[in-house]
């Protein structure tokens, strides 16, 4: 996925000038328009605006990731609210993080309707709670992993953003495509296997490769509470877990295990998702744990035979923020 992240009152020029078909850009200073926060979330991007005294017109446009911590790709002709024509802009030219209408617009507002905000991350607990004490309904979901038998890499492929693949000799992980550019885009891997290790980033042509650990350790993960001194204090009851399924080609069904940091079981024991049967079907697991947690663990027990069963764990409950841990 590709998530917006923000910057307050980001602001610096560009270091170069740029024709109307640039796909990159030179910023005078990088951590003046958005800290470090597009280079430490590889899959976060921002949307910023381009302005210039000599002109009425703006431009806005999405910055991406960096592959050098210098040259920042962008992706122009942006859809909806935010859609600008892609211009010529001189060196100097000032580039803003600025609220737009399209960024305003994504935000849900249904006021009628009993509000879940969903929290994707599969490390961390994504966004904030009111400030103070405060209590929120939430479902959080994993990015999409393969619970059956994920194709092996193959060289010089194009691959979506998304897709999953294990190495030609298993070592145990999968990994998820997420394009070089950060952006949801395609990539192609390279003429060569690269060497998968231990990192949990893998760069191979345009495209790269994000590590996910089912059967050992900790597993997929969510973690409610940052650690930080004077954060706040985070966690969560747990009313519901389950899997929710988009591409389902296996004849068996998995096993899965869903707990916490204390208790790898407290939700599911080697559960069988015997209803997720075909692509676009949940598995719902009830929880009646009265305790709370701070961390979920997902763990893939047993894979499902005869083909691949794509999808993603959710956790419904409630997330309470209550004070600082220090």
């Amino acid at each position: 996925m590709n998530r917006l992240t923000f910057w307050n009152n980001g602001e610096t020029t560009l270091a170069g000038s740029i024709s109307d078909s640039a796909t990159s850009i030179t910023l005078t200073d990088k951590v003046a328009l958005f800290g470090s926060t597009v280079d430490d979330h590889p899959e976060a991007s921002m949307l910023a605006t381009i302005t210039h005294p000599s002109t009425t017109d703006i431009e806005i446009v999405r910055i991406l990731g960096t592959s050098d911590g210098t040259n920042y790709k962008i992706k122009r002709y942006l859809d909806g609210l935010d859609q600008t024509t892609a211009l010529a802009w001189p060196s100097g030219s000032k580039i803003s993080a600025r609220v737009t209408a399209g960024m305003l617009n994504a935000f849900s507002q249904s006021p009628r309707l009993q509000h879940f905000p969903a929290i994707v991350r599969d490390e961390n607990l994504v966004g904030s709670l009111a400030p103070g004490n405060s209590t929120t309904p939430v479902v959080i979901y994993t990015h999409s992993v393969d619970l059956g038998t994920p194709p092996s890499w193959a060289a010089s492929t194009t691959y979506a953003h998304g897709d999953i693949v294990i190495p030609t000799t298993p070592n145990g992980h999968q990994y998820r495509m997420c394009s070089s550019s950060g952006f949801p885009d395609s990539g192609t891997s390279s003429g060569t296997e690269p060497t998968w290790g231990s990192d949990t980033e893998i760069a191979d042509g345009t495209a790269r490769w994000l590590r996910s650990t089912l059967t050992t350790g900790t597993g997929v993960r969510f973690r409610l509470a940052s650690g930080e001194a004077y954060a706040p204090a985070v966690f969560m009851f747990v009313d519901e877990v389950g899997f929710i399924s988009r591409t389902v080609t296996a004849s068996g069904a998995p096993s899965v295990s869903i707990g916490s940091s204390a208790s790898a079981t407290l939700f599911a024991n080697a559960t069988s998702l015997t209803e997720i049967t075909a692509a676009k079907r949940i598995h719902r697991i009830a929880s009646t744990v009265s305790s709370s947690v701070d961390e979920i663990r997902f763990l893939l027990t047993t894979a499902a035979t005869g083909g691949r069963c794509v999808g993603q764990f959710y956790a419904k409950g409630i997330v309470v923020q209550d004070g600082l841990t220090a």
